[in-house]
């Protein structure tokens, strides 16, 4: 786009509405309720299976994908 064309738009994009996100919901600060130690553990154990279950199939297959290459 040229510069001379550009000069052109720049008055018309000043009538545009851009949406405004609000997050006002949400709020900083200490939590409004305690999350219990076994919720906490379970929640990591739980993350920990899912992040390495990936890596642990693939290296389980290792051989099979080796020996079709």
């Amino acid at each position: 786009m040229s510069l001379g064309r550009a000069s052109r738009l720049l008055p018309l994009m000043e009538n545009v509405i851009v949406p405004h996100r609000n997050y006002r919901h949400v709020v900083s600060g200490p939590p409004l309720r305690k999350t219990s130690t076994t919720e906490i553990i379970v929640h990591g154990a739980v993350m920990s299976v899912m992040a390495l279950s990936i890596p642990a199939w693939v290296l389980y297959h290792l051989k099979e994908y080796q020996g079709r290459a």
